[in-house]
């Protein structure tokens, strides 16, 4: 699903309006049925509404969506907020069908009431490209200090769409859900707007095809669909040596648990065969935590100081809990310099590229790098939040790798600057061993034969699917990293169907 911007979706109203055709009024009405249909869907004919609509396009939709929950039986309090001497053509229609609203302005204070359960946030919409000021800032206050169940119509109310750097978000409204018209907003996944807008959802209103499939945009969100088309069916007459010999090099004195998260997520990839290289005096516990995978043991008991013979491998696994010992950096150098597969390079040994990034350029194949906000930090020099996400498209460019930015909606930047929004996942996953066990993952599907860009899409998708089905059986608090893998499959068998 393509992430386009204010403008390109404006293109997208006028190319439905010419070429549809379709009245701007018919297709503010079409879009505001749908909400009202999602919402019906969602909450039950006793639960009061009240709907507060500004005096633009979005103004319009909310008035649209008040007079049909209205007509289903819902009971509506409409408040229309005059911050404009006149209203747009579609607010002004529609304001003439509304029996029954109050009217907010600056001669009178904002006052919620006290009775409304949910609130619809049709204010703005997604056209704004200044700070909120004034009068529509007093009503935003005023809401966010008495705030309830929260659904905003295509954007909250001050937000910007594409790009939130020189906003004051301080003064937007805080929406528990928003409903947006036909792809997502860039907002909606950054981690400054993004927790402004809550869960989104986006709406389909029938917006030109032709030029939805034509228009070009570096930013992606990954859905289900996306995935189903590039996952690879197994053929029936086949061995596991058709499945490709992964190779973990991963672990360390008291943290060998990673290398047997990331080696037990590689297992469960569909991989088939891995060899774990892990250091010595993991001997006695390599075979029985991971039975099905063969192993080359460091000649020294604490920590990695060598690599193995690499030719006989489709892809290796570096980095979980190796440490950064001065032997470990130098096993990780010649390792990158001599590998002739693909690599996956996280945790320590993104720490110690950090220190020598010139050695990526070692490289035979783009490599995959998995860093989370603090380790992309160390190799970008950019604190987390939205500048990283820049500062990562550099990155990948420059030194012609894959980046994925471990987070909500986990980025995976390509080095030719596209981005691609991973839709799956939840808080759970924020606890010791997940990366791990996602670098596992996508080692065991690189060495499959998928390529970079849909290995790393690919594995980030299923990791956080599997996040999901586990709730099941967890809750975001009691997941567990060891957790995840027992969902792989279920996370496939769904592409088949």
């Amino acid at each position: 699903m393509k992430i386009l911007s204010v403008e390109q979706v404006r293109e997208a109203d006028r190319l439905t309006i010419e070429r549809e055709p379709i009245a701007s009024i018919d297709l503010m009405e079409r879009a505001a049925s749908r909400v009202a249909d999602r919402l019906t869907e969602v909450f039950d004919p006793d639960m009061p509404f009240s709907v507060y609509c500004g005096m633009g396009n979005n103004g319009g939709d909310g008035l649209v969506i008040a007079r049909l929950l209205r007509a289903a039986g819902y009971e509506v309090r409409v408040v229309v907020v005059r911050h404009l001497k006149k209203g747009s053509d579609g607010f002004e229609t529609n304001l003439k069908q509304v029996d029954g609203f109050e009217e907010w302005s600056p001669r009178k204070a904002p006052m919620p009431d006290e009775r409304e359960v949910v609130r619809i946030d049709a204010l703005l919409g997604s056209g704004l490209t200044r700070p909120l000021e004034g009068f529509l800032a007093e009503v935003v206050a005023a809401l966010n200090n008495d705030p309830r169940f929260t659904v905003a119509v295509d954007l909250p109310t001050g937000i910007f769409a594409d790009n939130n750097r020189h906003n004051d978000l301080t003064m937007a409204l805080r929406a528990d859900v928003t409903f947006t018209f036909q792809w997502p907003k860039r907002a909606m996944v950054m981690p400054d707007s993004g927790p402004m807008c809550g869960a989104f959802e986006v709406i389909d209103i029938g917006l030109d095809k032709e030029y939805s499939y034509s228009v070009e945009t570096p930013w992606h969100f990954v859905d289900q669909n996306w995935v189903s088309k590039r996952y690879r069916d197994r053929p029936i007459f086949t061995h596991k040596n058709r499945f490709g010999h992964a190779l973990i090099s991963a672990g360390a004195k008291g943290t060998m648990g990673a290398a047997i998260m990331c080696a037990r997520a590689c297992l469960r990839s569909g991989v088939g065969l891995l060899t774990g290289h892990v250091p010595g005096s993991a001997e006695t516990i390599w075979p029985v935590a991971v039975p099905e995978a063969m192993a080359r043991f460091d000649a020294f008991p604490e920590h990695l100081t060598d690599h193995p013979k690499l030719d006989r491998y489709d892809a290796i696994g570096l980095g979980p809990g190796i440490g950064t010992e001065e032997d470990t950096a130098h096993m990780v150098k010649n390792l990158i310099r001599h590998a002739q597969s693909p690599l996956v390079i996280d945790a320590d040994a993104l720490n110690i590229v950090a220190e020598n990034k010139t050695w990526l350029t070692f490289c035979q194949h783009v490599p995959i790098l998995t860093p989370h906000l603090g380790e992309f930090e160390r190799l970008s020099g950019v604190a987390p939040g939205p500048d990283q996400y820049d500062a990562a498209i550099d990155f990948a460019q420059k030194y012609q790798c894959v980046v994925v930015l471990k987070g909500t909606y986990t980025a995976t930047v390509l080095p030719n600057g596209e981005t691609y929004f991973n839709s799956t996942g939840h808080s759970g996953l924020s606890t010791g061993g997940s990366g791990d066990v996602l670098t596992g993952l996508i080692t065991g599907l690189r060495a499959q034969g998928y390529g970079v860009a849909e290995t790393a899409i690919l594995g980030s998708y299923i990791h956080g699917r599997a996040a999901e089905l586990a709730l099941r059986d967890q809750s975001e608090e009691s997941m567990l990293a060891t957790d995840l893998p027992d969902y792989f499959g279920e996370v496939f068998t769904e592409f088949l169907t």
